[in-house]
């Protein structure tokens, strides 16, 4: 078995051809319709001559999210509902683009596809320091809170006034 498919229907077939041709050495097979539950690197040549149906959508969008489809437009037809928002080459990219695509689709699959995971939550508090983060604040008093803010304030306008006192002299 191959590790990448490259989908095209009869009248994108030298296209198809010709990728395949550029790609020098990897096993590529070309295909007129998607398998069930594809899971090698794809190269969909879309046109009017459409290669996919519907019901190949969700495999395509599981392949896109593991970053291992490839769309590349043959003509300005439109894809179908689900996968219009997907960047593909447009109809007048070089094969060798199309190609170099394809191959780091690949070679490197899941870097094509850049939706980035969320970052973890951060740990926990310990328990010892739970208590003393989330009821320090509600447990002071309004005026408390203003008073570590009052001494600060005091000793910079007394720092102030003494580094001026001493340039003075």
């Amino acid at each position: 078995m191959s590790r990448v498919l490259i989908v095209a229907g009869p009248a994108d077939a030298d296209f198809a051809e010709e990728v395949r041709r550029t790609t020098r050495g990897l096993d590529i097979e070309i295909a007129q319709s998607l398998p069930v539950a594809e899971q090698r690197a794809v190269l969909l040549v879309w046109s009017a001559v459409a290669p996919a149906t519907a019901a190949d959508i969700p495999t395509l969008i599981d392949l896109w999210s593991r970053g291992r489809l490839v769309i590349a437009r043959r003509d300005d037809t439109a894809l179908p509902l689900g996968l219009g928002d997907l960047d593909t080459l447009p109809a007048g990219a070089p094969v060798r683009e199309t190609a170099f695509k394809l191959l780091h689709a690949a070679l490197a699959p899941g870097e094509g596809a850049a939706v980035a995971a969320p970052p973890p939550p951060p740990p926990p508090l310990p328990e010892s320091l739970t208590p003393v983060f989330e009821a320090a604040p509600a447990a002071m008093a309004p005026s408390a809170r203003r008073w570590p803010m009052a001494v600060a304030v005091a000793v910079l306008v007394l720092a102030a006034a003494g580094g001026a006192a001493l340039w003075l002299q």
